[in-house]
């Protein structure tokens, strides 16, 4: 028997809870569009639109912000990784152009 929501079936995966995170695992906290001076329509062309990545991980390691167009190509974006105390991160990563995105956080070797 298949997965049933708000009465409709469920076509795929079942749904699956996840368990409670372990020591070591990277929670994405928020990501945050943050426009520049002036209205953001008006910025869009001039790359002052950054957007800002912060998430929760262990002390000590290494990370990078990547993004991809399509959930498959990934690349580094070559923001700074800060953090701003004990487990918590950011990055400010620019934004060239009106497009959709994708951010993930890695950890380095």
């Amino acid at each position: 028997m298949g997965f049933v929501n708000n009465g409709k079936p469920v076509v795929g995966n079942a749904p699956v809870i996840i368990p409670t995170p372990g020591p070591g695992t990277i929670l994405m906290g928020a990501i945050t569009v943050i426009p520049g001076n002036g209205p953001a329509l008006a910025t869009v062309g001039s790359g002052k639109l950054e957007v800002q990545v912060s998430w929760t991980a262990p002390s000590g390691a290494s990370y990078e912000v990547q993004s991809a167009g399509d959930l498959t190509s990934w690349t580094s974006t070559g923001a700074a990784v800060r953090e701003v105390s004990p487990g918590q991160w950011r990055a400010t990563v620019p934004m060239d152009e009106l497009a959709v995105k994708f951010y993930r956080v890695k950890q380095r070797p």
